[in-house]
């Protein structure tokens, strides 16, 4: 995607040390372009049944949760996402159905939205 190599991560062992209530699955794939580097990575999260899904209240206090300055709202398309950022990264938060999506790119990665941008029009 956008030449970059997607791979699966193996979070087994973060799993098992944290407690999500409202989650009941979780992936996360990086995207490299060289075998040492990592450009960006996705994770993505299903929520239960339990969880106030669609609720922006639910959706604000992930959201805040995530990333380390205020986040501001965007549209991807037709997609509305959230854009933070961390310690020298650029985030991307997104809610479609039960899901949440996090697209964390390197600050210095030069296609961030064209990247959340290919990962939304794929329909996950």
């Amino acid at each position: 995607m956008l030449g970059l190599t997607v791979s699966p991560e193996d979070i087994r062992s973060r799993l098992r040390e944290t407690s999500q209530p409202f989650v009941d699955s979780v992936g996360l794939f990086g995207f490299r372009e060289r075998a040492d580097l990592l450009d960006a990575t996705l994770e993505i999260a299903r929520f239960t049944r339990q969880a106030r899904v669609g609720a922006a209240d639910f959706e604000g206090s992930i959201v805040s949760r995530i990333g380390g300055v205020n986040p501001r709202q965007v549209r991807i398309g037709e997609q509305k996402a959230f854009l933070t950022a961390g310690r020298n990264q650029v985030v991307f938060i997104w809610f479609k159905g039960r899901a949440l999506f996090v697209l964390t790119a390197r600050r210095d990665y030069p296609f961030p939205r064209l990247l959340a941008r290919r990962i939304i029009d794929l329909s996950l």
